[in-house]
């Protein structure tokens, strides 16, 4: 079992002799309240790492095709088919199979935050959605939200960092009243 610390910065925990903290992106001892990083800085990390990955959740670095270690959400590869998501402003995302996808305004896929920037009750990080690999199914990840995420079984918000496996077609709801519609592409 791996030994954990808490960073001195955002209060997250880091395995025991990290040197890096991965949420603001700078050396532990360098860390002042006005380090941060940014949505691209993500994404340049993700291409420069081969193999490992950075959770969309909670930015904890990993590897690919494994759970986060540091909050559970899958963090998932590339994969050749894709599921849509599609958005009540009628914009579509393409999300290939084995993909996680943090959706929000500030998410590091720039056509969802592009889509997310147009609703007030969708967080900067709202959930996390992975596609298995043959497609059949996502799961959802609330990133604790503020207006929380509901899915088609339960009458309540979906408990934050709770992992939910659901069958293609299906519908999440962010906030009150954004409802998501996620389907297989022909």
């Amino acid at each position: 079992m791996v030994k954990l610390m808490n960073c001195p910065l955002c209060g997250g925990r880091h395995p025991e002799g990290t040197t890096f903290c991965n949420v603001v992106w700078a050396e532990i001892s360098q860390i002042t309240p006005a380090t941060t990083r940014s949505a691209q800085d993500d994404t340049e990390v993700e291409k420069s790492i081969s193999g490992t990955a950075i959770c969309p959740c909670c930015g904890a670095i990993g590897n690919t095709n494994e759970e986060c270690w540091q909050c559970g959400t899958p963090v998932g590869a590339s994969g050749n088919s894709f599921v849509a998501i599609h958005f009540p402003s009628a914009r579509s995302i393409q999300i290939a199979y084995g993909e996680t996808v943090t959706i929000g305004r500030e998410s590091s896929n720039k056509d969802v935050a592009a889509a997310a920037r147009h609703y007030d009750t969708i967080s900067r990080k709202h959930c996390v959605i992975t596609v298995d690999e043959s497609g059949n199914y996502i799961s959802v990840i609330d990133c604790g939200s503020t207006n929380g995420t509901r899915i088609p079984e339960l009458d309540h918000p979906i408990t934050a960092g709770t992992k939910h496996q659901l069958s293609l077609p299906t519908r999440i709801q962010l906030g009150t009243s954004i409802e998501l519609t996620i389907d297989k592409e022909p």
